[in-house]
């Protein structure tokens, strides 16, 4: 990315959200990477500050400036995401309730602030668990922007036993999730394998279609409700593929709302015959409600997390 570099939106880009025409044009430069230069003002529209979830006309002049947050600035950093909430303590295992926007561990792009910074602060002893150093003590993720319970283990016998648990798939997690659009049944079952798309993201397959390193992947789901342009849905997967709840709905025309990869693209979403205006939210309005599995002692456990209050916004309970 080159500051001064500018872009001119074809006719055939007309429509597409600014993050994503962005990706294209710049290779190399992930999409979080151009998200969080919009974010920081490093990009404008017609000499505008842009908006990540800006849509662009035919015509409109893309360009890029300096970063407002250079090192040494004076402007506030970006907010710090919450704590988790302990929901279950013992000598061997945590169960947390994560908050949409933290990060559970670092990645190339980002290395402060997450999930395992805020356990080696409150756990020092768990820096040693597990087999990765950078993902300490954890047994399984949740993407930033997807909240609710996960497990974490406090030492090695206990990390060894649920990493086994999830290896014979006698762990259960229950999601909620809204999305676009109604399911054309209450009950249904995924099956396409989940691979890389050529741009490196995940993708969910048909059969015929699928790569040679695809993986088979299975999500059950249930209709709990629709209001209006929305669906609430209660969800449960067989593997654990990366993206996979994402990529599974976003397949079969019930993106999640606030999914900026997998969600619609452009201001509408059309299934069916309707016709969705697409919602810009700062996170995905998917949420671990359930978890149940048998801490190394042998007692099974069962923990349950709320709706968070926005998900009542966009499928609200009948009256």
């Amino acid at each position: 990315m080159t500051p001064g570099q500018s872009f001119t939106v074809p006719p055939d880009a007309a429509g597409t959200r600014l993050d994503v025409f962005l990706t294209g044009k710049l290779p190399g430069t992930t999409r979080s990477r151009i998200q969080k230069l919009i974010k920081n003002g490093a990009v404008e529209v017609n000499t505008k500050p842009a908006s990540v979830h800006q849509f662009l006309k035919t015509g409109d002049i893309v360009m890029m400036a300096q970063e407002t947050r250079s090192k040494g600035s004076t402007q506030p950093a970006s907010p710090t995401p919450a704590a988790p909430k302990i929901v279950y303590e013992d000598d061997n295992v945590l169960v947390l309730d994560k908050p949409a926007g933290l990060l559970v561990h670092p990645t190339p792009h980002e290395r402060d602030g997450t999930l395992t910074d805020w356990l080696v602060e409150h756990y020092p002893p768990i820096r040693t668990v597990g087999a990765d150093p950078l993902r300490p003590g954890i047994v399984h993720r949740l993407d930033r922007d997807v909240s609710g319970l996960m497990m974490v283990a406090k030492t090695p016998a206990a990390y060894a036993h649920l990493v086994g648990q999830f290896t014979d798939q006698r762990v259960g997690k229950t999601y909620a999730a809204v999305v676009y659009g109604a399911p054309t049944k209450v009950n249904g079952e995924i099956t396409l394998p989940i691979g890389r798309a050529t741009d490196g993201s995940y993708v969910a397959r048909p059969a015929p279609d699928a790569k040679p390193d695809d993986r088979p992947a299975t999500t059950d789901y249930r209709l709990v409700r629709t209001t209006g342009p929305y669906s609430l849905l209660e969800v449960e997967i067989a593997t654990g593929r990366p993206h996979q709840i994402r990529a599974h709905l976003a397949a079969i025309g019930l993106p999640i709302v606030g999914d900026t990869e997998y969600g619609p693209r452009k201001p509408f979403h059309h299934t069916g015959t309707r016709r969705i205006k697409t919602v810009t939210l700062d996170r995905l309005l998917l949420h671990v409600t359930k978890l149940r599995f048998t801490g190394p002692d042998g007692t099974p456990h069962a923990f349950s997390s709320p709706l968070p209050e926005i998900f009542s916004a966009y499928a609200p309970a009948h009256e």
